[in-house]
């Protein structure tokens, strides 16, 4: 609107003398009442992209921030953790319905947190026939029991990105990742069952980091898809260094 930067909260800005100024918190956005993408728009990109034709990747977000407090991540320190109601949750995911095909991707940091409103919007969209499209979502090895797992068969989650981190209880702890090493197995199993697939993410050099720690993470890697050795339920894992 032609007014100066100074007057917009939330941003750094670089003075002409070098020094840098910082125009105050943002308030968070309502996201109950957060437009919804106009997917219209990627006729404007280059190379453009007709969602009327072309294979789409749609994020779609229902969470901004984080509630968890892992040590290494800065999701919790950008915004403030705010959610819509499952209702809004599974209505933005619907609205997708209007594009005939594509995948639709959660930009939640963590979408299966909280896990009980996880439950109410995968019920939501069990109710309405399931998503319009392949969902895939963040998820914590925490959260995927088999009775998730299955909800999220049914409301069409096909993908599952987990940041696993290590394989080493020890850094788990020191990391403030707040899961089990035991509950890995577990979650995978669940997955396999349900016809789930997942990747998962390992940080190798976290501060403490051992050979011991680093053969344990070495081992959860080679055991991941032990029960489904036809089927992996693991195709994909990333080390992070």
């Amino acid at each position: 609107d032609g007014g100066p930067l100074d007057d917009i909260p939330g941003l750094y800005l670089r003075r002409p003398d070098g020094s840098l100024a910082f125009t105050g918190p943002a308030a968070p956005l309502n996201l109950e009442r957060l437009l919804a993408p106009d997917w219209t728009l990627g006729a404007r990109i280059e190379p453009p992209t007709d969602p009327q034709q072309d294979l789409g990747y749609y994020l779609v977000e229902t969470q901004r921030g984080c509630g968890h407090h892992c040590e290494f991540c800065t999701f919790r320190t950008v915004t403030h953790h705010e959610l819509m109601s499952p209702e809004t949750a599974a209505d933005a995911i619907l609205r997708t319905a209007d594009l005939p095909r594509g995948t639709i991707f959660l930009a939640d940091a963590t979408a299966t947190s909280p896990r009980k409103r996880w439950e109410e919007i995968l019920q939501k969209l069990i109710a309405h026939g399931g998503s319009p499209h392949p969902l895939v979502v963040f998820a914590r090895v925490s959260d995927v029991t088999d009775h998730v797992a299955e909800l999220m068969a049914r409301a069409g989650v096909q993908g599952l990105v987990i940041g696993q981190e290590s394989g080493d209880q020890r850094l788990l702890n020191a990391m403030n990742k707040g899961i089990k090493v035991e509950q890995v197995p577990a979650a995978v199993r669940a997955m396999g069952k349900h016809g789930l697939g997942a990747q998962f993410a390992f940080m190798c050099g976290f501060p403490g980091e051992t050979a011991e720690s680093m053969q344990a993470t070495r081992s959860m890697i080679m055991t991941l898809n032990e029960h489904f050795p036809e089927e992996p339920v693991v195709p994909i894992y990333v080390l992070i260094p």
